[in-house]
């Protein structure tokens, strides 16, 4: 875990200087608080350099994670300074490349650890029936939306930025149908249609994309491996405790897939692993 978080912070931070030497402090101080004050609606050139792709949902995954488990005060001192010093640097690199998904993503994710946490065994059990459950269901229904262009209205009349998904959703609206009719066209099939001249080569929204690739009739079950399954064994395995934090982890991947790319990145699901076996 050390190995992974310290690669991160490295990269970022070789970013980082590269930007502050070439463009100078000034500017990306100036286009930053533009971002935080914008909740990443307004973007500038220089900013938007600090987006490394796969590493913001990546530093959100940790951010969730030191939210969630509070440091004992029996901790030595130097450790809790370390604790600190992490959680800023963690929430310095997570805002300069600021994603609104991943903000929402932290938004449900911690209401849904602390109902875990306080919720009896029997509770808990409970909760992730239903969360097997609604999983499917609700991810279902945001294709519903995403198929009939209802969340393109409302997104208009919200005057929300969907930076350009109408497009793209719409040039794959062909290729599937919401009914058990859709047998899937296979796995990375986007990614090789995109590759060949096709279209894009990611939906930036795994849950169609995968819903296109699988099918009416594995996509269901897809989705219950990656979430109530995963809490499942994350919890006959190592505790209670990591379970919490695996559906919390759940929570969050799971709203990422609603309008990003993240399924096939490295620091989001690396650190979901490992954050819940040191819980």
């Amino acid at each position: 875990l050390g190995c992974v978080w310290a690669a991160m912070a490295m990269a970022h931070a070789a970013v980082l200087a590269e930007v502050v030497l070439e463009k100078g402090l000034t500017p990306l101080l100036g286009e930053y608080a533009q971002l935080l004050a914008s909740v990443a609606a307004q973007t500038g050139p220089v900013v938007r350099r600090m987006e490394l792709y796969d590493m913001v949902p990546g530093w959100g995954m940790l951010l969730l994670f030191l939210l969630m488990q509070p440091l004992q005060p029996a901790k030595p001192g130097w450790r809790r300074a370390g604790r600190r010093a992490g959680f800023l640097l963690a929430l310095l690199f997570f805002t300069m490349g600021l994603k609104r998904i991943c903000v929402l993503a932290l938004a449900a994710a911690l209401p849904a650890g602390t109902l875990y946490t306080r919720a009896h065994e029997r509770g808990r059990r409970q909760m992730m029936r239903m969360f097997s459950l609604l999983a499917p269901c609700l991810a279902f229904a945001y294709l519903g939306m995403i198929r009939s262009g209802w969340l393109f209205q409302a997104a208009r009349q919200l005057h929300v930025s969907l930076s350009g998904r109408e497009a793209i959703f719409s040039a794959y609206r062909d290729f599937y149908t919401l009914s058990p009719l859709d047998t899937g066209l296979g796995v990375r099939f986007i990614y090789h249609y995109g590759s060949t001249g096709g279209g894009v080569e990611a939906l930036h929204c795994e849950l169609l994309g995968m819903y296109i690739e699988l099918g009416f009739f594995v996509w269901p079950v897809w989705l219950y491996v990656i979430s109530g399954l995963r809490v499942r064994l994350v919890a006959r395995a190592y505790g209670s405790s990591a379970a919490r934090f695996a559906f919390a982890a759940s929570v969050y991947v799971l709203v990422t897939f609603a309008t990003d790319n993240t399924l096939y990145q490295h620091p989001i699901h690396v650190l979901g692993c490992l954050l819940s076996m040191i819980c």
